[in-house]
């Protein structure tokens, strides 16, 4: 009787929402991965705003635009410091909801996106990568969504090799301010899931 007992509650346990939880979405080499990537991003857009503060101060455009990117740059060096004193403890687990939306569904707020939001999107890599650089996003239009590398598992991009289809398994980070309502998100790639072109998709690529 104990041991039907003990079988019960050792089932109990192994099928609790908690014990499903998997070990990937919430472990902290995980969420040391989102809050570096997450440093990458505002790091990427200080970079921005200092090249545009710099134009401003030269007398490219309105003149209270210098005053705007002062103001700007303060609060992503705010924003930098906060994720860069922020322990994988004090990181929310990454949210699954809506992983297969598809390419158009993101968070809608500007900035640090927390917890990240799980994404997989069909990307066929044309270009050489490097951090920042936009992936070619299948089914993106001009008009975006954009996404940008902001980390990847492992911590080089060489493993995106040119002319592969992969479906990526993303965590969004960081929203960038953008024309309009245009979404223009920085990821962390956390899986390639590849899958390499056929022969006719080959057969039409640039080499």
């Amino acid at each position: 009787m104990k041991a039907k007992t003990l079988t019960i509650l050792t089932l109990a346990a192994v099928l609790s929402p908690a014990a499903c939880q998997s070990t990937d979405a919430a472990g902290p080499e995980l969420k040391k991965a989102l809050i570096e990537a997450t440093c990458s991003a505002v790091n990427q857009e200080l970079k921005s705003y200092r090249t545009k503060l710099a134009e401003a101060e030269g007398g490219l455009g309105p003149r209270e635009n210098v005053e705007k990117y002062k103001v700007r740059i303060a609060a992503l060096e705010a924003e930098r410091d906060r994720f860069l004193n922020m322990t994988p403890d004090e990181y929310p687990a990454p949210s699954d909801q809506g992983k297969t939306d598809g390419i158009f569904s993101g968070p809608d707020d500007v900035g640090p996106v927390v917890p990240a939001f799980k994404r997989t999107i069909p990307v066929l890599v044309r270009n050489t990568y490097a951090s920042g650089s936009l992936l070619d996003v299948e089914g993106a239009s001009r008009s975006g969504p954009f996404y940008r590398l902001a980390g990847i598992k492992g911590g080089c991009v060489c493993v995106l090799k040119k002319n592969v289809h992969y479906d990526l398994t993303v965590y969004i980070v960081y929203r960038r301010e953008y024309f309009g309502f245009i979404k223009d998100y920085y990821v962390y790639v956390a899986d390639l899931g590849d899958r390499p072109a056929g022969p006719q998709e080959d057969a039409g690529l640039e080499k």
